[in-house]
């Protein structure tokens, strides 16, 4: 790991059999022996349960490195209080449409995504507004994918009892992009409280499905007038801060 000496076997088929071959019984040495591998260089790795520090200690041709790196607990994150009992409304369509949506609104570099879901026209859309403009991708649960109305429309399952308009930080969205570009469908919930999960349905190698949930707690409107708030300020400033 720590030379830049590599010993013809490295490669071999069989890596190990000059290792075996030199360990004799009685010689004294261990599969490790720097002598066997031809490495100048060690690495020792110690760890104390008492004071949880990890050290490492690296020698080669003289010189020694020594590390100490002082472990610690994460701390759990709570649990987001997603609550599908109570759902304010619940859409099921292709993830390829909605990963084209975000994709579209992402070219206005925008900091905020609203979603509305609406029994009415326009049926289910996503809006953003950035400093390169502003943009709207709706979806009509009425329109079918061609021209034949028997085929299945663009919104699969449609569940919106009234109109439901919630804002997030768009990052969120564009964190689960490389999910909803291999995912086949999306359900797309939010609770009576705004909380979003985005649920998708993925094919796995050798048949089957497996599932991505994220879940997203969006911008209250305290939040919003706050960063409108700061950025009115900032502007006599000549600077611009955003805070989510």
């Amino acid at each position: 790991m720590f030379s830049n000496f590599e010993p013809t076997d490295r490669w071999s088929s069989n890596p190990y059999s000059s290792i075996s071959s030199g360990i004799d019984r009685g010689s004294g040495l261990s599969a490790f022996d720097s002598r066997l591998l031809g490495l100048s260089g060690s690495c020792r790795l110690s760890w104390t349960s008492s004071d949880n520090v990890l050290r490492i200690v690296m020698s080669e041709r003289n010189i020694t490195t020594a590390c100490r790196l002082t472990a610690y607990d994460a701390e759990a994150k709570p649990d987001i209080p997603f609550n599908s009992e109570n759902l304010a409304h619940k859409i099921i369509m292709r993830a390829a449409w909605m990963h084209d949506a975000i994709a579209e609104l992402a070219a206005t570099e925008p900091e905020r995504l609203t979603i509305l879901a609406s029994p009415n026209a326009p049926h289910f859309a996503f809006s953003a507004i950035g400093p390169l403009g502003s943009a709207t991708v709706a979806f009509s649960k009425n329109e079918p994918l061609g021209r034949d109305a028997a085929q299945v429309p663009l919104l699969e399952t449609f569940y919106v009892p009234k109109q439901v308009i919630n804002t997030y930080p768009f990052a969120l969205f564009k964190a689960a992009a490389k999910a909803l570009a291999v995912a086949t469908k999306v359900s797309i919930r939010a609770d009576v409280h705004g909380v979003l999960s985005v649920q998708l349905m993925v094919e796995i190698e050798g048949g089957g499905f497996t599932f991505v949930d994220f879940q997203f707690v969006p911008l209250v409107a305290q939040d919003e007038e706050g960063e409108d708030e700061d950025e009115n300020e900032n502007e006599n400033d000549g600077a611009s801060e955003y805070e989510l």
